[in-house]
C-alpha cells in the first residue's frame, strides 16, 4: 500500500467496509466521512480510496459501504445512519428523497460512472429487439423490481423515450405496461418461493436458469463471455451514478471537500482504468475496449419527465406484489354522518372494498379493527382476516372473498374511543416480522380521531419506537389515511415519515374512496 496506508476490508452481509488508519502523511489529523455507494460500484471505489493518501482525499477518513440505493434512500428519509456523502445508481434516488427531506442533499457530480441497460440471454446469437415496447411485451422476460432497482425501471424510461423521439402515440406505453406489469409480478411472486431471501437478482436469475432480464452492462461483463447482452436497436437509457452529499449541516464542510476530491479521484486516468476495468463506462459515447459489452450505442434521452415519472408511478404499482395490513377505526365517531344516508364507517368500507379489487390474486393483504380495548383489556386492534395472498383458498373460497366478507362486519363493531399508537406500533411490527423481500410491505391506516388511550405509549415513544424499527434494508411504509378534518393529521405525517411512507387526509368524507385508490397507487412511498 502507498506510504504504509493500512487498509482492512471486510464484507458481511453484504456490506463492504473500507477503513484507512495509520500513514496519514502530511495530514496532522484526519475527519471520518462515512460513504455509502451502490453494491455494484463500491468495490472499485473501495479500492480506489483504499490506495489513495489521505491528503489526496482532503484528509479525509472515508468508510465505504456497499448499500442498495433503495435502502439506503429509504434509510436517509427515515434519519437512520445518515451517511455524509452517497454514490446510487440513479439520480431518481436523489430526486426521491429530496421530495421530502428536510435539508436535500446536494449533488457534487450528475455522473462518475455510468452503464447502458441491456437485454442479457445465455443463448448465443440472441437478435437485438426492434423497441423497448417490444421487451416489455415479451412474457418470459425477467425485468426486475421497479421499487428496488433503478434498472428494473429502465424499459419503462427507454420505451417512453422512444414513442418521443418517433413521434409515435404516447398511449402506447401505457397499453403496454398492464400485461407487462402482470408479467413482471408473477416472475417477482415466483422467484421469491424458490429463493429464502426473496426473489433474485435478474441476472442472479438468468444466470441460474437461462431465459432473457434486462440488467446493466457491467452486471452483463462480471458474469463472463458466455453469457452475450444486446439492446434494441432504438437505442438504450443508461444508468448513471451520481456522487451527492447527504452529510448532516455540521459536517456538510469536510464532506463537500471529501466529495470535490472524490469526484477528482474517480474522473482521473487511474479511476478511469479502474471504472473500465469493473466494466463501467466514463461516459454514454466512450464504449468498453477489448470487445467487452455492446459496443457504441444511441442513448434514449426522456424529454417528458412529467410522462416518465407517471408511467413509472404505476408501473411500480403494478408491477410490485404487495404484503399490505389494512388497519381501519371503528371508534365511535365512524358513525358520523358523511352525507346522503352514509357514515363515515359505511365510505370506508366502500373505500376498501373498491382498493382491494384493485390488487393482483398474488397480493397479501390482511385486515385490523381498533378502537378502545376492542380486542380485551389493554388491546385496542383485533385481527379480522390474517395477511394472506387474495387468491389462496378460504372456506372454500378464496382470502378475497373473505377480506371482503370481513369488510363488512366492520359496521357493526363502531363504538369507543381510539386507541391509535398501540394500534399502530402493533400493527408496524407485525408486517415487520413477516417481512417479504419481493414485495412492497405496508401498513395501511385509516383513522377519523387521535389517540384517545390514557394508558397506551405516548406520542414521542411511538416515534422512537417507529423510528427504531424502521430498517432501511427491510422497509415497512407506513400510509396514513386521515378521514376528515377530525383526524390528528400532523400525527399521521410524522408517523408516516419516519417510515418513509405517506399521509392523505380526506377533508370531505365523500373524498375518502378517491384518496384511499390514491394512497394505495403510491403505496411505495
Amino acid at each position: 500500500m502507498i506510504g504504509g496506508v493500512i487498509v482492512v476490508a471486510v464484507l458481511v452481509s453484504g456490506y463492504l467496509f473500507v477503513d484507512m488508519a495509520g500513514g496519514s502523511g502530511n495530514c496532522s489529523d484526519t475527519t471520518a466521512v462515512a460513504l455509502n455507494v451502490a453494491p455494484d460500484l463500491a468495490p472499485t471505489v473501495a479500492e480506489l480510496v483504499g490506495d489513495s493518501l489521505p491528503q489526496d482525499l482532503g484528509c479525509a477518513d472515508i468508510t465505504v459501504t456497499a448499500l442498495d440505493s433503495a435502502a439506503a434512500a429509504q434509510g436517509l428519509v427515515g434519519g437512520a445512519d445518515v451517511p455524509d456523502l452517497w454514490i446510487p445508481d440513479s439520480m431518481a434516488w436523489v430526486r426521491k428523497a429530496n421530495k421530502v427531506l428536510e435539508t436535500p442533499v446536494e449533488l457534487a457530480a450528475r455522473s462518475v460512472a455510468v452503464s447502458p441497460a441491456v437485454i442479457l440471454s445465455a443463448a448465443a446469437g440472441t437478435q437485438p429487439p426492434a423497441s423497448w415496447l417490444e421487451v416489455m411485451a415479451t412474457p418470459e422476460i425477467r425485468l426486475g423490481n421497479p421499487v428496488a432497482s433503478s434498472t428494473a425501471a429502465a424499459p419503462v424510461l427507454a420505451a417512453v423515450a422512444e414513442t418521443e423521439s418517433s413521434n409515435l402515440d404516447p398511449q402506447a406505453v401505457s397499453a403496454a405496461l398492464v400485461p407487462a406489469a402482470q408479467a413482471q409480478s408473477k416472475h417477482l411472486s415466483a422467484d421469491a418461493l424458490k429463493s429464502a431471501d426473496g426473489a433474485p437478482k435478474v441476472a442472479d436469475s438468468v444466470q441460474a436458469s437461462g431465459g432473457m432480464g434486462v440488467v446493466t452492462e457491467q452486471a452483463a461483463v462480471a458474469l463472463g463471455p458466455e453469457f452475450h447482452a444486446v439492446v434494441p436497436a432504438s437505442g438504450t437509457v443508461f444508468m448513471e451514478y451520481p456522487l451527492v452529499v447527504s452529510a448532516k449541516p455540521e459536517q456538510r464542510a469536510a464532506a463537500l471537500d471529501a466529495a470535490e476530491r472524490l469526484v477528482g479521484l474517480l474522473t482521473s486516468d487511474s479511476g478511469g482504468a479502474a471504472l473500465s476495468a469493473a466494466g463501467f463506462r466514463t461516459s454514454p459515447d466512450a464504449p468498453l475496449d477489448g470487445g467487452r459489452g455492446v459496443g457504441p450505442v444511441e442513448e434514449l434521452v426522456i424529454g417528458d419527465a412529467a410522462a416518465a415519472e407517471q408511467a413509472l408511478s404505476r408501473w411500480s404499482a403494478l408491477a410490485v406484489p404487495t404484503r399490505g395490513l389494512v388497519v381501519i377505526d371503528v371508534s365511535g365517531s365512524m358513525a358520523a354522518s358523511a352525507g346522503e344516508g352514509a357514515t363515515r364507517i359505511a365510505l370506508t368500507q366502500q373505500a376498501a372494498l373498491v382498493g382491494e379489487e384493485l390488487f393482483p390474486g398474488n397480493a397479501q393483504l390482511g385486515l385490523w379493527a381498533f378502537s378502545l380495548d376492542l380486542g380485551g383489556p389493554q388491546k385496542d386492534y383485533v385481527e379480522l382476516a390474517p395477511i394472506r395472498m387474495l387468491d389462496a383458498p378460504s372456506g372454500g373460497s378464496t382470502h378475497r372473498d373473505a377480506l371482503a366478507a370481513a369488510l363488512g362486519t366492520l359496521g357493526s363493531m363502531v363504538k369507543g374511543g381510539t386507541g391509535l399508537y398501540d394500534t399502530v406500533f402493533a400493527a408496524y411490527q407485525t408486517v415487520l416480522d413477516g417481512y417479504d423481500p419481493s414485495a412492497v410491505n405496508a401498513v395501511i391506516i385509516l383513522t377519523d380521531g387521535e389517540n384517545e388511550d390514557p394508558s397506551s405509549i405516548t406520542r414521542a415513544q411511538l416515534m422512537e419506537g417507529l423510528a427504531r424499527m424502521a430498517d432501511p434494508a427491510r422497509p415497512v411504509v407506513l400510509v396514513a389515511i386521515g378521514i376528515t378534518d377530525d383526524a390528528d393529521a400532523e400525527v399521521l405525517a410524522e408517523m408516516a415519515k419516519v417510515t418513509g411512507g405517506s399521509s392523505y387526509v380526506a377533508r370531505d368524507p365523500a373524498d375518502i374512496p378517491t384518496v384511499f385508490v390514491k394512497a394505495l397507487s403510491q403505496r411505495q412511498g
